[in-house]
């Protein structure tokens, strides 16, 4: 499981969330809430923006959020999203950083 993740990429409210998560799952109520809630937040963020880049970064967030907590298979769900759009778009950066995450998750999978 993915332990580690850069501070400085998440709030410290972001942080307490990804630990709490860690350690409680996503069918903890007050996790599943707070988890709601900052979705929410993000994407009345992106609308806001209002922009396909923008989308993409949250998703880009979400997936390593997600990595961060140890939910690989959520974290790839979102980096595949990213993947696509940002091919999509153009956005060569963004494909790049999903493409190196989906590497790394790949890599820590046992061999069978």
């Amino acid at each position: 499981m993915f332990e580690k993740f850069r501070e400085s990429e998440f709030s410290e409210t972001e942080q307490a969330l990804i630990v709490k998560l860690r350690e409680t799952g996503p069918d903890d109520p007050d996790v599943r809430g707070a988890l709601l809630s900052w979705c929410k937040n993000e994407e009345a963020k992106v609308d806001e923006i209002n922009t396909s880049r923008a989308s993409i970064e949250f998703n880009l967030k979400r997936a390593k959020f997600y990595r961060a907590a140890g939910y690989n298979d959520d974290a790839l769900e979102n980096l595949e999203s990213v993947r696509e759009a940002a091919h999509n778009e153009g956005a060569e950066d963004l494909y790049s950083e999903a493409m190196a995450i989906m590497n790394e998750i790949d890599n820590e999978k046992p061999e069978k």
